[in-house]
């Protein structure tokens, strides 16, 4: 099961969506223009205290920027004059954005300036930016090259963040980083590494108090409302709604919005609904009490407001009052995100973790009063991005082994600090996915589709997978063996059942907190599960791994590989950083089935099984989950599946169990699902303490009496 954890056109196609765009009256536009949320007006205090200084830093910015204008600059002058460069331009389009501005530009002028302000990491641009660490060290050498492109990338980052919330108080503070660190380069001959990391990094260990509760009221607080009056308050039939987001917009949002104006208004009431009634489902399920709560939290893709306008409304109806917490849009350079994915390393240690640790705990009090009224989480992901197989760059910062046991420790206590105030027991989620235009030429049916598989009737599932139960609680151990050239051969342990009257070690998963349905799944004992797990191909963390290959040694990863790269260890090094990080190894969480093979069949059909979430391809056939159990931190709560009425008691591992004796050794913090889709399946067998087998699964197809009917789709193969 696909689980939460506490740490998401081509010119002419563009030019088709524009026809209907200057229908509406702009003189009504702008008057509808002050009853959205104005975050200049939000910020207006804060911006005020700061005012004069921002007026002095920004000239001063301005007289870096013509001190180190020349005809052959040296990599310094040219850093940061193509910095301050930045930094002008993004307070010129900060001092823009005022009441009616995207109502008085085209749609052309708001895409330019949407991507001009990304330019340094674009694609087209990234080889020669001061953004990429490998062109970084080209001009400075390997001493500095790093620490200028983190000052870079970062500075960048913060000031189009800062700039496009009016968030002038944030903007001062990176023009006096600028500042400071120009003046200490400009009047040294020699640089101190130690000191110019001191500089660059300064905003990393100032206090970070009032930027963590900012942004929980962001997220949790119905009273901001900037997200919500975007999905409620704007004209969706003008597409230049999705600038509002200040998120990087590309042709798939533009597509996206396109295409769900056109869909049926009844389909997307439909899905309202059964998104409701599956989160409502959840807390039934985990017997959670939903009436202590007020609140539920979105996440969704820019360009499905047509989906989200009603599900607020739904969520209304049963007394939950929705924020709209995080939206997502199509990432413009993977590249440079896993360049940078390590950049804490330049000041990762034990000062810094205590210190963002009492950060975090001084303002998650501050606003435990949004934090308690959580109900949990509603989820939309998308699918269909092309495979991203990084280059790795020896430029790139690295942690440390120390710093990776930091790393641990700050996670580990800041997931408790969440917990503390949102916690396991009381909270649910749903997570629901559907294409992205990226998919391909067939996105229109892959979306219709995926809009059948993900309404499924969930009774109709839960009785065909209650049988596979009853035989899998006869067993000790289940053998999941792959059909060539799949190499997987791995014994799981099921906890052993004291009372099978009213136990059971599976959980019949319907739609609930994930949609859609097909699977049931357990946490297996550790100790006795051994073997081999073997991927073809994968793509686990938006990465693509070959030929991964675990080895389990009671229930832990003992060795593993992959074929990404001609070196094993250069291999072996990859999925230490993008599968095990920041763990020298981990357990198996999960063992599960999935049964959803009408899912299954429309991905052969378009050939997009390689291009599927893991919430749709671990219904696709048996999936094993790295990391912690889908229980984590509310195994003493009882769980009791619908069907039989019998009481799920796979709550925990022997890791897990640790949290009674030595907490901060029970949980990994992460949990990673890899499916195994049908085609790779030779057997699954339910083996029983006196050694009979009893085959689920045979070459890809259902054996076992009572289960038949899910090969029917399969027919159509």
């Amino acid at each position: 099961m696909l689980t939460l954890t506490p740490s998401f056109f081509a010119n002419n196609y563009i030019g088709n969506i524009l026809i209907s765009c200057y229908n509406t009256s702009t003189i009504w536009l702008i008057f509808m223009e002050d009853f959205m949320f104005d975050l200049n007006t939000y910020y207006a205090d804060r911006n005020a205290e700061i005012d004069a200084d921002y007026q002095t830093t920004l000239q001063t910015v301005r007289e870096i920027h013509r001190q180190t204008q020349h005809p052959n600059p040296s990599p310094k002058d040219s850093l940061f004059h193509t910095l301050t460069s930045f930094v002008l331009n993004a307070a010129q389009y900060e001092a823009r954005l005022r009441p009616a501005y995207f109502q008085t530009r085209s749609f052309d002028e708001l895409l330019h300036e949407n991507h001009h302000v990304r330019d340094e990491i674009h694609p087209d641009n990234y080889e020669t930016s001061f953004a990429n660490p490998a062109y970084a060290v080209q001009q400075f050498g390997e001493k500095f090259g790093a620490i200028w492109s983190y000052f870079f990338s970062t500075l960048c980052a913060r000031y189009r963040r800062a700039a496009a919330q009016h968030q002038r108080f944030r903007m001062v503070a990176c023009h006096r980083v600028l500042i400071h660190t120009f003046q200490y380069v400009d009047a040294n001959s020699e640089i101190d590494p130690p000191e110019l990391i001191a500089h660059v990094t300064r905003l990393e260990r100032e206090s970070q108090v009032s930027h963590i509760v900012d942004s929980i009221i962001q997220r949790h607080d119905p009273q901001y409302r900037y997200l919500l009056d975007i999905v409620e308050q704007a004209d969706l039939d003008d597409p230049r709604y999705l600038f509002r987001y200040h998120n990087y917009i590309s042709d798939y949002e533009i597509r996206i919005a396109h295409f769900l104006a056109r869909y049926s208004p009844d389909k997307i009431r439909q899905l309202s609904e059964q998104i409701v009634k599956a989160y409502l489902a959840g807390f039934e399920q985990n017997q959670k009490d939903i009436q202590k709560k007020s609140t539920v939290s979105i996440f969704y893709p820019i360009g499905y407001e047509r989906i989200i306008r009603p599900l607020l409304q739904r969520f209304r109806d049963v007394g939950l009052e929705p924020v709209l917490s995080e939206t997502t849009s199509k990432v413009l350079n993977k590249q440079y995100q896993y360049d940078h994915k390590f950049d804490l390393a330049l000041f990762l240690d034990e000062a810094f973790v205590q210190s963002r640790i009492a950060d975090h705990q001084a303002a998650v009090e501050q606003c435990k009063s949004l934090l308690t009224q959580l109900s949990g989480h509603v989820v939309f992901t998308n699918f269909g991005e092309v495979s991203f197989s990084p280059v790795q760059k020896k430029e790139a910062l690295q942690l440390s082994s120390e710093q990776l046991g930091l790393y641990q420790q700050f996670q580990q206590q800041s997931a408790k600090i969440q917990l503390k105030y949102v916690p396991r027991t009381e909270t649910s989620f749903t997570i629901i996915s559907f294409p992205s235009p990226e998919i391909g030429e067939h996105f229109n049916a892959i979306f219709d589709e995926m809009f059948e598989i993900n309404m499924l009737n969930t009774d109709h599932y839960e009785k065909i997978q209650q049988q596979i139960i009853d035989v899998l609680d006869q067993a000790d151990r289940v053998h999941v063996k792959g059909k060539a050239p799949n190499e997987t051969d791995i014994y799981i342990k099921l906890h052993p059942l004291k009372d099978r009257s009213r136990q059971t070690n599976f959980l019949n998963c319907g739609a609930d907190v994930n949609i859609p349905v097909g699977e049931v799944f357990t946490s297996p004992q550790l100790n006795g599960t051994n073997g081999v797990l073997h991927y073809e191909e994968v793509h686990l963390r938006g990465l693509r791994f070959e030929n991964l290959r675990l080895t389990l040694k009671d229930g832990f990863v003992d060795t593993y590989s992959c074929s990404n790269f001609d070196d094993p260890a250069e291999g072996r090094n990859y999925i230490e950083k993008n599968l095990l990080f920041p763990h020298k190894t981990l357990p198996l969480g999960e063992f599960a089935i999935g049964t959803n093979t009408q899912a299954y069949v429309m991905a052969k059909k378009y050939n997009i099984i390689h291009l599927l979430p893991i919430l749709i391809i671990e219904k696709m056939g048996p999936h094993f989950a790295l990391g912690d159990t889908c229980f984590m931190m509310q195994e003493d709560q009882s769980v009791i599946n619908r069907l039989d009425h019998k009481e799920v008691i796979a709550r925990e591992n022997e890791k897990s169990a640790l949290r009674t004796t030595d907490p901060n050794q029970a949980y990994t913090f992460c949990h990673t699902d890899m499916t195994l889709p049908f085609e790779s399946i030779g057997v699954i067998a339910a083996v029983t303490p006196q050694g009979e087998r009893i085959d689920i699964l045979r070459d890809g197809r259902f054996v076992l009496p009572g289960t038949e009917v899910l090969n029917a789709p399969l027919e159509a193969l």
